[in-house]
């Protein structure tokens, strides 16, 4: 009985899913949503399970993108459930990647309390064990979540080509992708900061991968700003979980990532992996090897 009515309780509370293993919650007054797999699919499938493999997706991703997917379904395969969350990145009830359009209104800090938000709910769930996976921007992400005071439930991390920052080589990426310097939108935004305006708006301003977008001060800040937690690698010692962080060798997107972890932290549970030939999304038979090494780090964490 009191197993059926947490099941009634549960599909109450969330909405139906749009596509098998779809899950929503509301957050800050935004719904977020999430695929979940596993053993079963849908939502009553977390009240049956004491484990949980969160995963967050990249730069404008989304938890469809193919690595996430593919990933899902190996996990499956071994009997380890995973949720893969959209991060709303200002937009309510997002699917698919993130457009350029509408305005962009959303930050690093954010990102972070969505996980958070997605970690007290499987909680509240009945979840005792927690485990993360980010992909990209979204291992930075998960990376500066364990640098803070996550939750007792999470065991730990597995960062895939985690982000990293690097001021002159942001620039130079920057001026190539938008044929205009860095320094010229950053140093408006700085000034506009520091009159009290983080909140205003800047209009027809790279951001990303968007040529021309309207942006808050505080969003483009938040992601061109130079905060040290953007890179993961002067983060890593920070971090209070077991950490795996996986690196391909022909990585174009965090070329330096594999030479700056080459000695890792002394100070953190820091274990590193390099695929030699994997690229930065893992294709192919990299993503089986991340499958099996995932399922071997949770397995070491006592997850």
């Amino acid at each position: 009985m009191r197993i059926a009515a947490c099941l009634v309780l549960l599909l109450f509370l969330l909405p139906l899913p749009a596509s098998a293993g779809e899950l929503q919650i509301e957050h800050d007054g935004t719904t977020l949503n999430a695929n979940l797999a596993g053993a079963e699919a849908g939502a009553e499938a977390v009240s049956d399970t004491d484990r949980l493999l969160l995963m967050v997706h990249g730069t404008r991703g989304h938890f469809g993108m193919d690595l996430l997917r593919n990933i899902q379904e190996g996990l499956a395969k071994r009997g380890i459930a995973s949720l893969a969350i959209n991060l709303s990145l200002g937009v309510d009830d997002r699917h698919g990647i993130r457009k350029c359009e509408p305005a962009h209104d959303y930050t690093n800090a954010e990102a972070l309390a969505e996980m958070g938000a997605w970690i007290g709910w499987a909680k509240e769930q009945g979840v005792e064990r927690l485990a993360l996976l980010g992909h990209s921007r979204g291992g930075n992400q998960v990376a500066r979540y364990l640098a803070e005071e996550p939750a007792e439930a999470v065991r730990g991390a597995v960062l895939l080509a985690p982000a990293t920052w690097d001021e002159e080589s942001v620039a130079a990426a920057f001026e190539q992708r938008f044929d205009t310097p860095l320094e010229k939108p950053l140093s408006r935004a700085q000034a506009m900061a520091e009159e009290g305006y983080q909140d205003a708006w800047m209009n027809h301003v790279p951001f990303l991968y968007c040529p021309d977008a309207r942006v808050k001060v505080a969003s483009f800040l938040s992601y061109y700003g130079g905060d040290e937690a953007l890179d993961t690698p002067s983060i890593l010692p920070d971090a209070k979980r077991p950490v795996k962080l996986m690196v391909g060798t022909e990585d174009e997107n965090v070329p330096d990532l594999a030479e700056r972890t080459e000695t890792l932290p002394g100070n953190a549970d820091v274990t590193r992996r390099v695929l030699e030939g994997a690229g930065h999304f893992f294709e192919g038979e990299y993503t089986e090897q991340v499958v099996v090494q995932t399922g071997e780090f949770l397995y070491r964490i006592g997850w």
